[in-house]
């Protein structure tokens, strides 16, 4: 048998697949010149989205269009990434945002929302469980102190509270990453992440320490947070 008679029969008896691997962009790549007009520190939200944990976005700032979740979602879809990002807010909140939101398709299946209004016990699993699978969690300005994920402590006998970033933070053991407007030129900026791992304690102590530096940073732009 000749030699091109072997490899045919070898490649009959055991096929092969020949194929090419598609070349995905990086990150850095997919955003436009009109997102960099648009947020300021793309560079810290690159960075995590490669990550393979979850990332808890804490969304200080006032965004009617909430361009970061839109921008987020096309960054999922156009890099085939499994990632999904997931509001909390309010039902009235919620429910407005679903509303102007309907014009994003088709990243529209990379965005899911989560009601603060409904049973806490279930709303902190659901989240950590989120976080596990690599989701993204966008805490809405009207949750970040409004909701206190519960602990063994209890928030009356202290007198200072932590955010709900911080909380679900120490967690899942996911990073926080502070958004807000810059009081300079309205771009929204996005601070560097804050760890969980930085902290050591009960999950109260340690996110009470996480939400002071969460805040350093929006402050930076937010002075009547002082």
């Amino acid at each position: 048998m000749s030699k091109l008679s072997n490899l045919l029969a070898r490649d009959y008896v055991k096929p092969r697949i020949y194929f090419t691997t598609r070349n995905l962009p990086t990150i850095d790549a997919l955003f436009t010149a009109s997102d960099q007009k648009q947020f300021r520190g793309l560079d810290n939200l690159s960075t995590l989205l490669q990550d393979s944990k979850g990332i808890i976005i804490n969304a200080f700032h006032i965004d009617y269009y909430q361009t970061l979740p839109n921008l987020i979602a096309r960054i999922l879809s156009e890099t085939y990434s499994s990632k999904k990002i997931w509001v909390i807010g309010p039902e009235l909140s919620l429910t407005i945002l679903k509303r102007s939101m309907k014009s994003i398709y088709p990243f529209r299946s990379s965005i899911g929302y989560l009601n603060a209004d409904q049973c806490e016990k279930a709303l902190i699993e659901t989240c950590v469980e989120k976080l596990h699978d690599g989701d993204l969690l966008y805490v809405l300005p009207e949750v970040s102190f409004a909701w206190k994920p519960g602990v063994d402590e209890d928030y009356n006998n202290h007198e200072e509270h932590p955010l709900c970033s911080a909380i679900l933070s120490q967690k899942s053991k996911c990073s926080v990453l502070p958004i807000t407007n810059s009081d300079v030129d309205n771009m929204i900026e996005i601070h560097e992440p804050v760890y969980s791992k930085d902290y050591r304690g009960s999950i109260f102590e340690s996110a009470i320490l996480q939400s002071r530096q969460v805040l350093t940073a929006l402050k930076l732009n937010q002075p009547h947070l002082e």
